[in-house]
């Protein structure tokens, strides 16, 4: 990349929800493409949340020369607003596809993509199911297994890495309602076709419903 005469970042990389050593990172490097006069663009990237001060100040430091930003929602352009830094909304690249044009016939199952064991205990404590199989958007086998052993029935588990991408979203289609924490999730839901419920345990989630209803 250091060859490279422009660098595009992509997805969610601007928040310490996971951790700030992750944050940093990443702003280092888009920072030392900066300094070095790569020419950086943004393109409709989340950003948030953003817990800790120090936080914003990496994320203000890292974009405030980059002129090229776009974000994928009204949370992430307040959010960059809030610490001094402009940008404009683009809508995140996933929805290039055009999804299926028709759902396939569900089977009385429900599909569920969670990001840790505190979202599954949401998950079950505000929606309504009977059986339902594992959606896994980021390898999660080692959380799988947990709720697995907590289930009487079978659990089937659907690895999003192991689809081309039609089939993915012809999989997600065949369920009757696909409960989610993730925000990629979501968006392959409706890209499927399939009566998608999103758990909003961040600020991210609720802005991508509200830019559902607007679309």
């Amino acid at each position: 990349m250091i060859s490279s005469k422009q660098i595009i970042a992509l997805g969610g990389l601007f928040q310490d929800e996971t951790s700030v050593w992750s944050l940093f990172y990443y702003c280092f490097v888009l920072k030392l493409f900066n300094i070095f006069g790569k020419k950086v663009f943004l393109v409709a990237v989340g950003v948030g949340p953003i817990k800790s001060e120090i936080s914003r100040f990496i994320v203000f430091v890292c974009l405030v020369g980059i002129k090229n930003i776009s974000v994928r929602d009204d949370y992430s352009k307040k959010l960059l607003a809030s610490i001094g830094i402009e940008s404009n909304i683009e809508k995140d690249l996933a929805w290039v596809n055009k999804g299926l044009i028709t759902k396939a016939s569900p089977i009385e199952k429900t599909l569920i993509c969670v990001r840790n064991y505190n979202d599954w205990l949401l998950v079950k404590e505000r929606f309504e199911y009977d059986k339902f199989d594992l959606f896994l958007m980021q390898k999660e086998f080692d959380l799988a297994e947990v709720i697995k052993s907590e289930t009487a029935f079978g659990v089937d588990v659907i690895d999003a890495f192991a689809f081309e991408l039609n089939d993915l979203l012809n999989k997600i289609s065949s369920y009757n309602k696909l409960i989610t924490s993730r925000y990629h999730g979501a968006i392959l839901g409706f890209l499927a076709k399939t009566d998608v419920k999103i758990l909003e345990v961040n600020p991210k989630l609720s802005s991508l419903l509200n830019t559902i209803a607007q679309a």
